[in-house]
């Protein structure tokens, strides 16, 4: 590769992910892998990275191990050079496909959260650049698994906030009375306010966010799929952050910024 790689800036409003095949595309118009560059025979001649991201779909399919061609391009995004930062984004790209694969499984509305989940699997993915071990199999799938496992972290973080706000969170004090009556006031407050909580949501929020249980764990004992079960608690959070005023959340930052007075306190107060 010779010269300087120019490629459109990320827009800041739209996720990550969304943006990247544009960009491996401009990338790939300014950029010539020579054949058998990476490792012998990959790739078959000199090509572009959006044909050799094909390459390797195709040759993978015919039950072609695709690791040589993959350790190749891990390295080079190790080198002390101006191209590393290419082939990071190369990376990403022919790796875009199953980033896509795995935000699919957690598909969201909003445009906020959408953000969050594609900014979690790149971060994931570059952070694993540097340090996979490169003389284990599955390369690609491995650097896809540390992907996903940031998402998971990151949802996990993100699903905290309503949580520390009110200081509920593992080995934290819930007051003389415990967790299950410092719950049930605010259910009791929030209910008074016209907005009556869900039980189970409620109990998922008391699992997963105050005893430290995993959800996938918290939805099987409840009979809950996954997803149904993190629905059924965002829901309960929604409803709770919105009776307490609990605004200007910050994406992925696990923190609040204000709450005001209970709800049942607005709820009877009468105009002045």
């Amino acid at each position: 590769m010779r010269g300087t790689v120019i490629v459109e800036a990320f827009a800041d409003e739209a996720p990550i992910l969304g943006r990247i095949d544009h960009a491996f595309e401009q990338l790939s118009a300014q950029v010539t892998i020579p054949a058998g560059f990476l490792a012998p025979g990959w790739p078959h001649r000199a090509t572009e990275p959006l044909d050799l991201r094909t390459e390797l779909f195709m040759r993978s399919g015919d039950g072609e191990s695709t690791d040589p061609p993959w350790e190749g391009v891990v390295r080079r995004t190790r080198t002390r050079t101006e191209d590393a930062r290419t082939w990071r984004l190369i990376a990403l790209g022919l790796a875009l496909h199953g980033l896509n694969h795995i935000e699919g499984r957690y598909r969201s509305q909003k445009l906020i959260e959408r953000r969050d989940i594609s900014a979690d699997l790149a971060e994931g993915f570059l952070s694993a650049l540097p340090r996979l071990n490169l003389d284990r199999p599955r390369v690609e799938a491995r650097l896809l698994e540390a992907a996903r496992r940031q998402l998971k972290r990151g949802r996990s973080s993100r699903y905290r906030e309503i949580a520390i706000e009110f200081g509920w969170r593992p080995g934290s004090d819930p007051g003389p009375l415990g967790w299950a009556f410092a719950l049930r006031q605010i259910s009791d407050e929030v209910a008074a306010a016209g907005r009556p909580l869900d039980p189970v949501g409620l109990e998922l929020i008391t699992r997963t966010l105050l005893l430290g249980q995993p959800l996938d764990d918290a939805a099987h004992a409840l009979g809950l799929g996954v997803e149904a079960a993190y629905k059924r608690r965002e829901r309960a959070e929604e409803r709770i952050a919105a009776a307490y005023r609990i605004t200007e959340r910050r994406p992925a930052s696990g923190r609040l910024k204000t709450r005001s007075r209970p709800p049942a306190a607005d709820a009877t107060a009468t105009p002045a």
